[in-house]
């Protein structure tokens, strides 16, 4: 009967010892499981705060794109309707009255009056229209000093005068082209105030 005591009190550790580590075992477990479920309602957390501001980042992303592309359409009209305006003031200057173009060939001029040989160079079909201005403004100098060269390709307008020493662009595309270059920032501040 010893030996059964001795036995049973092995077994009756045993048991205890397994209960222990069972029990032991199964806290673990349990910690590891609550960590493990923690660490994924953390990561679950974390990924819907990501998606969520990657969500706001793209929508945002597509609404600064719609507002430049917005933007580049209002930009290309008000672009558009200043080459339009200065379009128009260059048709407007090829059908000045004579006394108008007159005018603006005085003021282009400035004081310039040819004490050399110069050429006038004019599109062909142009040639009297301007020898006669010219002369007007000039009188005799015209005829003692200025050739007229007409040229077979237009000049879009106007003439050039060179001398040895100079050469005067009095073309319209030039004039309107200088015209736009001295307006275009006021007018592009005008129209491009809001931009």
């Amino acid at each position: 009967m010893a030996l059964q005591k001795i036995i049973d009190k092995i077994f009756s550790e045993g048991r205890d010892e397994a209960e222990r580590i069972l029990s032991s075992a199964r806290r673990e477990a349990d910690e590891i499981l609550n960590a493990g479920k923690m660490s994924a309602e953390e990561e679950k957390s974390r990924l819907i705060i990501e998606a969520t501001e990657g969500f706001k980042n793209e929508r945002q992303r597509k609404i600064a794109i719609a507002n430049l592309e917005i933007r580049k359409e209002v930009l290309q009209v008000r672009c558009n309707l200043m080459d339009e305006v200065f379009q128009k003031a260059a048709e407007e200057v090829k059908n000045l009255r004579t006394e108008s173009r007159r005018l603006l060939i005085q003021n282009i001029l400035g004081g310039f009056r040819p004490e050399t040989p110069c050429e006038i160079l004019v599109f062909e079909s142009d040639a009297d229209k301007y020898s006669l201005l010219l002369s007007s403004l000039w009188g005799g100098v015209f005829t003692k000093f200025c050739k007229v060269l007409p040229l077979k390709e237009p000049l879009g307008g106007g003439f050039l005068v060179r001398t040895q020493r100079i050469e005067i662009d009095c073309t319209y595309e030039h004039l309107i082209q200088e015209e736009r270059q001295r307006l275009e920032q006021d007018v592009a501040k005008i129209l491009f105030a809001d931009i």
